[in-house]
């Protein structure tokens, strides 16, 4: 199959355009971070090529959104994550693409989440599903719990990851609100639930949560030390109770996602 990914050299993409490609798929990547990718026949620069011109190049089976911003500038935030993202599903839906996959996240079932990250996945989730009424272009919105895990493009904003970060370079972690309970997911498991939508025929639309269990933060914290031992540990406590989302997905444990980067050296 041809399979563009938007943004495909960030966090996500930088696993899961080399995993798609060894189970055979041609994939091209569209994104404004060229650093490396300047001399790839399959890649296109969005600050030089429109998304429209990429999709009238050849006959995508899939597209794969995963381009997003946790900018808390509200222009900036509802250009990248709420308008960027219709141009793109009415771009598929125009050029005949089969599937359009939307990364959202699973802040947009926690009340309590007033971010404008999760203010315009809310939003674009409401425009995507009003605009893929009885289209031919299939519409799935895989709702992310926060992903942790080993990519060539390592992304240290999220919360286990930005645990592992203060663990190995400053040697001690200061949590506060111990007892907050956040969903967590491993980004292997994240690339392979993509890959099982773009491998499995289908039409209309698909919303699901991907996570693979729910922590609190101490329990994470907790996970770390065991592979980390000797960081300085000082938990605090808060009123937030946090959120959690029933597990969908079954993939590694918290310590294998840990150790793995741990072993990595890249901190």
């Amino acid at each position: 199959m041809n399979i563009l990914v938007t943004g495909g050299n960030g966090y996500i993409g930088s696993r899961l355009v080399p995993f798609l490609a060894e189970y055979g798929h041609n994939v091209s990547v569209w994104d404004s971070d060229c650093v490396g990718s300047k001399s790839e026949p399959d890649f296109f620069d969005a600050r030089e090529v429109t998304v429209q011109e990429v999709l009238k190049s050849k006959r995508y089976d899939g597209v794969v959104h995963l381009i997003g911003t946790y900018s808390k500038d509200p222009v900036i935030s509802r250009d990248i994550n709420f308008r960027l993202t219709k141009e793109v599903y009415e771009a598929c839906k125009q050029h005949g693409v089969g599937c359009f996959i939307f990364m959202s996240t699973c802040g947009v079932l926690n009340e309590e989440d007033k971010s404008e990250y999760t203010r315009q996945k809310r939003l674009a989730e409401a425009a995507l599903i009003e605009a893929g009424d009885e289209s031919p272009c299939r519409l799935v919105i895989l709702r992310l719990a926060p992903v942790y895990g080993l990519a060539p493009h390592m992304k240290f904003d999220s919360i286990v990851n930005g645990f592992l970060r203060d663990a190995v370079i400053l040697g001690r972690l200061d949590v506060r609100g111990k007892d907050e309970r956040r969903p967590v997911v491993d980004i292997c498991t994240v690339i392979t639930e993509i890959l099982k939508v773009i491998q499995t025929p289908g039409s209309g639309k698909i919303i699901k949560n991907i996570a693979t269990g729910n922590f609190t933060k101490e329990e994470i914290v907790r996970e770390i030390e065991k592979c980390r031992p000797g960081i300085e540990i000082i938990l605090r406590e808060n009123a937030n109770k946090g959120y959690t989302v029933e597990p969908t997905v079954t993939g590694r444990t918290l310590a294998e996602g840990i150790q793995e980067v741990l072993d990595a050296k890249i901190l």
